[in-house]
């Protein structure tokens, strides 16, 4: 199985530089945090830890902000469906059975996604998942924000060097910047 999974990998791979080629008719659109609306969050989630930093990173929006709006998608790299991970308002997941043959995720869920147009799109994958690149590439959000890397380039507008393996203080680093943004309404 873990064979078929590479060659799934490598195939998306191909599929994503050809897209990446074209020119998106996306409108980005810098917004600042406290300006934001609608919030969309795109992680990888291996294990309960990691959805619990999840689940403490949309409440901490959510009061910090007042942003009603906040959509987490996670990804699971497994086949199965854990205990620990639970779909709610605001968090969906799909895991591996979910990807078609060349790693894009194709559920309702994912479409539903990609089709809102959020003012903020934050990937926290820590990683390379080619599902969550076709995600931050077919995405219509008006402003993603990511990690620093040349891998990523294509697929952000705002991306950010992290010091840190510390997720809290790369969260707060975000925040701040998303905050410094100017966000200046069309005369």
């Amino acid at each position: 199985m873990q064979g078929f999974i590479k060659i799934k990998t490598i195939i998306g791979k191909k599929v994503l530089a050809n897209l990446l080629k074209k020119k998106s008719k996306r409108l980005v659109k810098f917004c600042n945090i406290k300006d934001a609306n609608s919030f969309g969050l795109l992680c990888v989630i291996k294990d309960e830890k990691d959805f619990k930093k999840i689940i403490g990173l949309i409440k901490y929006l959510k009061d910090e902000f007042g942003i009603r709006n906040i959509k987490a998608l996670a990804y699971y790299p497994k086949k199965d469906n854990p205990i620990f991970i639970q779909s709610r308002l605001g968090f969906d997941f799909y895991n591996i059975k979910d990807l078609n043959w060349f790693c894009l995720p194709n559920t309702v869920t994912t479409r539903n996604f990609i089709n809102e147009n959020y003012d903020i799109l934050l990937d926290v994958t820590d990683g390379e998942f080619i599902p969550q690149k076709f995600i931050l590439h077919y995405s219509k959000s008006s402003l993603k924000v990511g990690t620093f890397s040349e891998k990523n380039k294509p697929y952000l507008d705002l991306m950010i060097d992290f010091k840190s393996k510390d997720f809290q203080e790369n969260i707060n680093q975000v925040v701040s910047y998303l905050d410094m943004l100017n966000n200046k309404k069309d005369n």
